[in-house]
């Protein structure tokens, strides 16, 4: 029994904006990792001993002057914007998009993306090490007004219902015919952190009590409050809970008595590349520099293709993001091979397609959760000989690399080696050679051309390839 990645919108729900799936896609439980061997290392995932971000540097008068749109300015109109970035553990803004604009079609949230380059802050930390984190930044343009900073935060957890707590509140109809479901609640995040008026948003299969069984799981939620420039503040908040038996069955709305496997996930032979997914944002969401998601809910054939695909799930509706995911359809293959013993025409598959607008494509991409495919790796062979020479037993080198359309590791650098200079580093370069990432992200984007940065360790007393991923 699991807490469901939040990023993973489940086809057939109905009702969520651009803000609440940015703040959907914030909301996440940590995982733990084992690592041994030559491994990856998963990084730290941050929890409740944080420190939020802040202002660094905020865009001038002088800078919202020139950023303000001329006939806007000419006119005296104000406008005020909302923008839901990603800042780094740099204290860099990224990925950012327009959550809100007022008034629409004058040009202010093509004006407030402009700003981002200006924006710097203290990245939130744990224990004093910066991690990634997502805000919502408030912007208003006034002509002649001097402009005003301000920072919302987001809720984010500090108490997920345990797994024994779920199997106490597993709908019985459900435990006797071993059922999985998923349920999505709808909740205010009050300024303690706890949270209140909950609703069922959607729940599947519908009938079964999934969505009972999460609303008593919600007195036991505690979160990190939603902040406004460092006070908390009341919020709310999207919750889906995943309900699962070991070997038990996922049901998908097919005709009484089919059933089906249901997955949002699968190794990948090959997907769209960066470029594929740019060339088919649609041309008419790209004036108000639309960031868009679609689910698209399909089967597979034997051979491994997507057929009979519907998109579930579209944001925001009427743009064309949902023509815009089908038409990368046949650009999805998956081996069947890679999953031998699993007959491929009863398994089908929640895909989440994401679309960044072409002017955010030469921004940074990161992959913060990877999903490796493919182990390879040499053996003991690789052990450096200085650190042999040393006495040493084992050795860590962090890399950035970029995976290439196969989700081959390509370009990859060494960030840090520990200890250093004993070539630990280069090993490492060595290992990712043979190691491959899902080209297609859980999040919905192509890996081909992102950045990833992860660990590897590397132990004298490997002496073949083995490596444990972090999932």
């Amino acid at each position: 029994m699991r807490i469901a990645p939040l990023k993973r919108l489940l086809a057939g729900h109905r009702g969520f904006s651009s803000l609440s799936l940015f703040r959907t896609r914030l909301i996440a439980a940590a995982a733990a990792a084992t690592v041994v061997a030559l491994a990856v290392d998963a990084a730290a995932q941050p929890h409740h001993a944080r420190v939020d971000p802040a202002w660094l540097i905020f865009p001038t008068a002088d800078d919202f002057r020139k950023a303000y749109p001329p006939d806007a300015l000419k006119s005296g109109v104000t406008g005020k914007v909302e923008l839901g970035c990603e800042i780094d553990a740099e204290g860099l803004a990224k990925t950012c998009q327009v959550i809100q604009e007022d008034p629409k079609g004058m040009r202010f949230g093509e004006a407030a993306l402009a700003l981002r380059e200006r924006f710097r802050f203290r990245p939130a930390s744990h224990d004093e090490k910066p991690f990634p984190s997502k805000v919502v930044i408030p912007l208003e343009f006034r002509p002649g007004a001097p402009p005003t900073p301000h920072l919302r935060t987001l809720p984010d957890w500090l108490k997920v219902p345990s797994a024994p707590g779920i199997r106490a509140v597993y709908p019985l109809m459900a435990l006797k015919q071993q059922i999985n479901g998923v349920a999505y609640l709808n909740c205010e995040v009050g300024l303690q952190g706890l949270v209140r008026d909950c609703s069922v948003a959607f729940e599947d299969p519908p009938g079964m009590g999934f969505g009972a069984a999460a609303l008593s799981l919600s007195q036991n939620f505690l979160f990190a409050p939603a902040t406004l420039d460092g006070a908390p503040v009341v919020d709310r908040v999207t919750v889906p809970i995943t309900f699962s038996l070991s070997g038990g069955r996922d049901v998908h709305h097919r005709p009484p008595g089919q059933v089906v496997h249901v997955t949002s996930t699968v190794p990948w032979a090959s997907a769209p590349s960066a470029r594929q997914v740019a060339d088919a944002y649609p041309k008419g969401a790209n004036s108000d520099f639309r960031t868009g998601q679609v689910v698209l809910d399909c089967d597979f054939s034997a051979a491994g293709n997507l057929v009979d695909c519907g998109a579930g799930f579209e944001d925001p509706k009427g743009r064309g993001f949902a023509a815009a995911a089908n038409s990368l359809v046949p650009l999805f293959h998956l081996d069947p091979k890679s999953m031998p013993d699993v007959d491929l025409t009863q398994v089908r598959i929640n895909l989440t397609v994401q679309f960044i607008p072409p002017n955010d494509h030469q921004e940074r991409r990161v992959i913060d959760h990877p999903d490796w495919i493919g182990d390879g790796g040499p053996g003991a062979d690789l052990f450096p000989a200085k650190a042999k020479a040393a006495g040493l037993s084992t050795g860590r080198a962090v890399l950035d690399c970029v995976p290439n359309a196969q989700g081959k590791m390509t370009s990859c650098e060494v960030v840090s080696e520990d200890p250093a200079g004993i070539d630990f580093g280069a090993a490492a370069q060595k290992t990712a050679e043979a190691m491959t990432v899902n080209p297609w992200t859980s999040s919905g984007e192509p890996a081909d051309g992102a950045h990833l940065v992860f660990a590897v360790r590397i132990n004298k007393a490997v002496t073949d390839a083995a490596v444990a991923k972090a999932r």
